[in-house]
């Protein structure tokens, strides 16, 4: 068993806006801090592993406000741990941006640090989710720190939930990425859950599947400059290729995440139920065999495919989803996963029998 990633959280779910659709409701006032030797215990942990490449991404919350001596420390104990084993390592931050200045930019950038952060669009769709604690907006704020960043030569890539605001806004999101430069983009679906019942403003089944296809068409026409998450895991899937994102590729054993007390989990959106915790840093080895064989029994137990995702054409591309967005037993988005999934094989049969360029 190998964990490629390592998802913390230095801050737990800390934050300095309070958006509206967020599955953790974190806020500043939750923030616990990560002390520094858990953060270096993590290090060396995954430094042990038997993968070659490894990622660090950091997150929250708003994994910035763990203060930017937090991560020069943690960089430079990364380089001198790197000096004992042949890994390759990066570091990555899903942040909201809005903490970004002159210090953190130059060391972000020195380091070779990826960024992504989270644009719905607009300012007009951008603020009627993403916003401060006082009601206000984010959009502005974060235009001008993407900016800050890209004048630092950092590449922005970004995550845009879709949501009931912007679900028939393909274009005009698309326009506002590529005015910004945007490269590298993942749609994610708004899901929202409350004891069962799904919350405004998530979507409705097959929303997100018509929005991808008129978001993929944009791709294909070449009116989108930037590269689409989504598309190339279905490509890949469908070209019988190793896809890479956990959702499609059905592999969460290749992840962990760690909160800011050394606590152990699966996944980043199970962090506030004890019950899904799975060992404890400061105490054991991830390497270990007693946690290796632990993890793989609760994956075991969680990943469990429905009588209709066994029947499913498309199960050996779509490995069910993502367990953590289910609803009465099936994954939220199944059909919306068809939508995407017959679009591409669409796209590829012209493409290979009659021999349409796109």
């Amino acid at each position: 068993m190998c964990i490629k990633v390592v998802i913390i959280k230095p801050v737990d779910n800390g934050c300095n806006l309070n958006c509206k659709y967020c599955y953790v409701d974190g806020n500043i006032n939750k923030i616990s801090f990560m002390d520094i030797n858990i953060a270096k215990r993590i290090i060396e942990e995954m430094f042990l592993q038997k993968c070659k490449k490894i990622t660090f991404l950091w997150h929250g919350g708003e994994p910035m406000l763990r203060g930017l001596d937090f991560y020069k420390e943690i960089v430079e104990y990364q380089k001198e741990k790197s000096l004992d084993c042949d890994k390759e390592y990066r570091n990555c931050i899903q942040t909201n941006l809005t903490l970004l200045d002159q210090n953190w930019a130059k060391f972000i950038r020195e380091n070779n640090i990826f960024i992504s952060t989270s644009i719905d669009g607009s300012k007009e769709m951008h603020d009627k989710n993403r916003v401060f604690f006082d009601g206000t907006g984010s959009y502005n704020e974060l235009i001008e720190k993407i900016k800050l960043a890209q004048s630092y030569d950092i590449n922005i890539n970004a995550l845009c939930v879709v949501s009931k605001e912007n679900k028939n806004k393909a274009k005009e999101i698309c326009k506002n990425l590529n005015d910004l430069n945007i490269k590298h983009v993942g749609f994610l679906p708004c899901f929202k859950i409350n004891n069962g019942i799904i919350e405004y403003p998530s979507l409705e089944p097959n929303d997100y599947g018509n929005f991808m296809v008129d978001m993929f068409e944009l791709l294909l026409n070449g009116i989108a400059k930037f590269e689409i998450r989504e598309f190339e895991q279905i490509l890949k899937a469908c070209l019988g290729k190793k896809t890479n994102t956990c959702s499609f590729s059905g592999e969460c054993r290749k992840f962990i995440c760690v909160n800011s007390k050394g606590i152990i989990y699966s996944c980043d959106t199970e962090i506030d139920n004890e019950n899904n915790k799975i060992g404890c840093i400061l105490n054991e080895s991830i390497n270990s065999n007693i946690f290796i064989e632990r993890h793989k029994k609760y994956l075991k137990n969680k990943k469990v495919l429905s009588t209709l995702c066994e029947k499913c054409e498309y199960v050996k591309y779509c490995n069910n989803g993502c367990p953590n967005k289910m609803l009465n037993s099936k994954y939220y988005f199944c059909n919306d996963r068809k939508i995407m999934f017959k679009y591409v094989e669409n796209i590829l049969h012209d493409i290979i029998y009659n021999n349409i360029e796109r």
